[in-house]
């Protein structure tokens, strides 16, 4: 079964005018989820950091907690920018791609953790016997950093290839792909 997709100039425009009911359901879920939300993986990141015995992070906490850091930073920039969009309508190419690149990052960020986390698992259990000697601290930052450094080059790449002049985001853009000249 194939989904066919038209969307015409009109009707786009149409559905992107926000409504009373939107705007309020939109910012009592921002509200709510920003304030709750946000709160809670602050909570796990301070137990994480601060509980137990805060003289021995694991690498793999250290990498939990980081997971927990991008999804507070998606959650602040691309929840703010949906927020907008939901109390005035589309905000243009640039907040977009902010949008765009601050969402893509974060999860991208999350998912390369999750996998490295996964690796790191499966070594200390079945390759590496004397892991003690392994600085905990460098290779979490190391990996940090390694995990921003690549989530931040597939962001740019997602701008330079125009990602968020897709079909999907004429509601935060306002501009239909159909109305962008050629360059070709």
């Amino acid at each position: 079964m194939v989904l066919n997709l038209t969307l015409n100039f009109e009707d786009a425009n149409d559905s992107v005018v926000p409504t009373l009911t939107r705007s309020i359901i939109g910012t009592l879920n921002y509200v709510l989820f920003m304030t709750v939300g946000n709160g809670l993986c602050v909570l796990i990141i301070d137990f994480e950091h601060y509980g137990g015995d805060p003289q021995k992070r694991t690498l793999i906490n250290q990498m939990i907690s980081f997971n927990f850091m991008c999804l507070i930073a998606q959650a602040i920039i691309a929840g703010s920018i949906a927020e907008v969009v939901t109390l005035t309508g589309p905000v243009g190419e640039t907040l977009t791609a902010v949008f765009i690149s601050a969402h893509f990052g974060a999860s991208m960020a999350c998912l390369l953790s999750l996998v490295e986390q996964l690796g790191v698992r499966c070594l200390i259990s079945f390759a590496w016997k004397n892991l003690s000697h392994l600085n905990d601290d460098f290779f979490g930052l190391f990996l940090k950093l390694f995990n921003l450094m690549i989530t931040l080059e597939l962001s740019a790449i997602f701008i330079m290839l125009d990602f968020h002049l897709n079909r999907e985001n004429v509601r935060l853009t306002g501009i239909h792909r159909s109305l962008i000249p050629s360059t070709r």
